[in-house]
């Protein structure tokens, strides 16, 4: 199943992109067409939603996007409109019946996971044991952490635009975190020199770790097989990575907080994670 919706986002894309510009160039050539301006709204919008993650992104979303679909379906519903009339031109309605059925897989499909039930990462229970590498491969064992509490943020890689935000919002809410007393663990599956890459940006005294092999995620329950878009693996990820998640322990490994979210564009506030951490400190 990850496997097809890793290849179901690069193409979505794809076509998104292509009929977006091809429309963009049949209304030069032919001057307006009310069911091409259809296909070609939709396709630029549903390509310029993933392209504005890059551009100005965000660590979440609301769960359906309501108004960009809304706007979406309008659009498609022009284009989907040319088979209704006596030139019945197939290209812009089948173009628009792609995006519309993409989107929706997009919303109600791709961005959602069918359980996140742990056994595991359970509020009460102790976190289990695990060694990770920092970006020096140097082994860092998790038992490290003890003695103070820990937030721990399981994320993507430096690909997935959610993530890189939730980690820059961390980042933003560092002396807040310090003040409690907490360490900040991120970890990703991706290779070393990406996770540098991420910590030189930020500049803060966190630990950014390698789960190599993606063996702690798999141990915790959180690995998404196969769950990277198809083509990136040219840029040097692992087709495998990890469902986001957050864990805050206290300072005797004891699971406080545990986010598995359902949906990966639905990503709690830093201001719940830090609520969190100031009712730990309080009653201790």
């Amino acid at each position: 199943m990850n496997r097809l919706k890793s290849l179901f986002l690069t193409s979505y894309i794809t076509v998104a992109s292509i009929t977006g510009f091809h429309g963009l160039w049949v209304l030069a050539a032919r001057g307006f067409d009310l069911p091409w301006l259809g296909a070609t709204v939709a396709g630029l919008a549903g390509a310029g939603f993933f392209a504005q993650l890059f551009l100005l992104p965000v660590a979440r979303t609301s769960a359906n996007l309501v108004p960009l679909s809304a706007f979406l379906a309008s659009a498609a519903a022009l284009g989907i409109s040319s088979w209704l009339t006596p030139e019945a031109d197939w290209q812009p309605a089948a173009y628009s019946l792609f995006i519309l059925l993409g989107w929706l897989a997009y919303i109600f499909w791709y961005s959602r996971y069918s359980h996140r039930e742990s056994e595991i990462l359970v509020v009460g229970k102790p976190l289990v044991s695990f060694r990770l590498k920092n970006a020096q491969d140097v082994v860092i064992s998790s038992e490290s952490f003890l003695g103070s509490p820990a937030l721990f943020l399981f994320y993507r890689g430096n690909w997935c635009p959610f993530c890189t935000t939730q980690v820059k919002e961390l980042a933003e809410q560092y002396r807040e975190l310090d003040a409690l007393g907490a360490q900040v663990v991120l970890v990703s599956p991706q290779p070393p020199g990406q996770t540098r890459k991420l910590a030189a940006k930020y500049e803060v005294p966190f630990h950014f770790l390698v789960d190599e092999d993606n063996q702690v995620a798999r141990r915790l329950g959180i690995d998404a097989a196969k769950g990277l878009p198809a083509g990136l693996e040219v840029l040097g990820y692992d087709s495998d990575t990890v469902l986001p998640t957050v864990i805050i322990t206290d300072e005797k490994g004891t699971i406080l907080y545990a986010d598995l979210p359902t949906n990966y564009r639905l990503r709690p506030e830093p201001s719940e994670f830090l609520r969190v951490l100031r009712e730990a400190k309080a009653v201790g």
